[in-house]
């Protein structure tokens, strides 16, 4: 789906839209457009940790979003550490992996 197809769904069904992107090499991130601001949001990896899933950004001026029963900006990211922020997007990796092991 391209962003253009997004953005009218999005606007039709009144809901936030993600984006895959998966680049040979690169991994995957997710292109985010919540129903309250204007635009897209570039690049966000995927984190995993104490069962919880949230989209960090790769800005670190952005806020990071948690994906819990809907997609909600938070001003505080889900680790403490770098080693933590490190942990949590190879265990969401991972997941990503062997959900797409089984989808082929």
């Amino acid at each position: 789906m391209l962003r253009n197809e997004a953005d009218e769904v999005g606007l039709l069904l009144s809901c936030d839209m993600l984006l895959l992107r998966c680049e040979v090499g690169q991994g995957i991130s997710l292109d985010v457009c919540l129903t309250h601001k204007e635009g897209w949001l570039e690049g966000y990896l995927p984190w995993l940790g104490n069962h919880e899933l949230w989209l960090v950004p790769s800005d670190p001026a952005l806020n990071p979003i948690e994906v819990s029963g809907g997609l909600f900006e938070r001003a505080h990211f889900p680790f403490a550490s770098a080693q933590a922020r490190s942990a949590g997007l190879d265990a969401a990796h991972r997941v990503l992996s062997d959900l797409a092991r089984w989808s082929i």
